[in-house]
């Protein structure tokens, strides 16, 4: 398959989003091939066969499709809502711009999340007489957007991530069943730690990684970490990232006073190896997410994965995707979201039990074995797309 990828910036696709790269990547190592378009600022980034570009020509030429028809893309852009015309400028850009960016036929278009790839994904798609799919991931199913909601209506098939944006998406549009499928996403078989290099021992320390946005429940962590601190005075905390809730995060860490203040570590955005690293010698991964005021909340987050690849236990909420991942009291430990008592009970009770920990941590890994490498989860993804 020859795709073209769609996601809001093509070189934005980092940090948060890194399962598209993975799910990419592993695309590409079974024989995939394609780029990927950010319709935000219209980046392009090649991949797999198209290495090689071809040159600038009348439209249209053999690099998408011989069908290549304008009046469709407008038709599809008025079905995702009228005032989704007054996008027609851009969507004729990238369609002008699409066939001199790849130097083999396009496939296949397949938009990441259902909104603003999705109007684009389906347009394109339309233009050029393509099959169009969309991946659904969490906030595009419980923050519905309109337009986005009208473009999967036009897919030939709906990948969710998981089973609970799977769920949410068929309540809103039952009419979907059909053309609804779950895969998961998944870690790269190189990013599987050996056995080996799994730590017997682990530090006194907590990790957390992801946006600072509500949803991820950072200020319940923060809660719970200093009640447990009086449990387990030599605990000290490691939360990684940054965003839009910087500085009240700062805030509360400065309210709890200078001895518990100073056992928590804000390094900010780490890189995957740095992250590796905290996970195979940090006691648990903590991932706290919650509902947001809106209704948004986490599929399966990147760090539940990345913890149970790395032998890390995880201590997490009741929520979205993560239960899919994370089985209470087999493959880690599940809190209801919001409730700090409850969190910080968890991560004293994982602390002083060590065994139980370790057998955790091991289920994870078989777990993650079976269910969440990228590569195996992908051919299931292409078989489902070539339909």
């Amino acid at each position: 398959m020859n795709i073209c990828w769609l996601a809001a910036s093509a070189c934005g696709l980092s940090r948060s989003e890194i399962f598209i790269q993975r799910e990419i990547e592993a695309v590409i190592a079974r024989g995939g091939s394609g780029i990927v378009v950010g319709v935000a600022d219209e980046s392009v980034s090649q991949l797999g066969g198209n290495a090689e570009a071809g040159s600038a020509t009348n439209m249209p030429r053999p690099g998408c499709a011989a069908a290549y028809d304008l009046r469709r893309g407008l038709r599809a852009l008025a079905r995702c809502g009228l005032w989704q015309l007054r996008r027609w400028g851009r969507l004729l850009r990238l369609a002008r711009a699409l066939p001199h960016a790849v130097a083999h036929p396009l496939t296949h278009i397949h938009a990441h999340f259902a909104h603003l790839p999705a109007v684009y994904g389906c347009g394109l798609a339309a233009i050029f007489g393509l099959p169009f799919s969309v991946s659904v991931h969490a906030r595009d199913a419980w923050v519905p957007w309109p337009a986005g909601i009208a473009a999967l209506t036009q897919a030939r098939h709906i990948i969710c991530c998981n089973e609970a944006a799977k769920k949410r998406l068929l309540t809103l549009l039952p009419v979907l069943a059909g053309r609804t499928s779950l895969v998961y996403h998944g870690l790269l078989r190189r990013e599987l730690p050996p056995d080996s290099v799994l730590a017997s021992e682990r530090e006194p320390w907590l990790f957390a990684a992801g946006r600072w946005v509500p949803k991820k429940g950072f200020a319940v962590l923060i809660q719970a970490f200093a009640l447990a601190r009086e449990h387990v005075p030599s605990l000290h905390l490691c939360l990684a990232g940054d965003g839009p809730e910087a500085a009240a995060i700062r805030r509360i860490v400065s309210e709890l006073g200078a001895a518990t203040g100073s056992a928590i570590t804000m390094p900010g955005w780490l890189s995957q190896d740095e992250m590796r690293n905290w996970l195979l010698r940090c006691t648990a991964a903590v991932v706290p997410s919650i509902a947001a005021a809106d209704g948004d909340r986490d599929g399966i987050p990147n760090i539940v994965l990345e913890a149970m690849a790395a032998g890390a236990p995880v201590v997490a909420s009741r929520i979205g995707g993560i239960p899919e991942a994370v089985a209470d009291n087999v493959t880690g430990r599940l809190v209801e979201p919001g409730d700090s008592a409850a969190l910080a009970e968890a991560i004293c009770a994982l602390m002083a039990q060590p065994a139980m920990a370790r057998a955790w941590s091991a289920a994870a890994r078989e777990r993650l074995h079976r269910d969440f490498v990228a590569e195996k989860n992908a051919a299931r993804w292409m078989e489902i797309l070539s339909h």
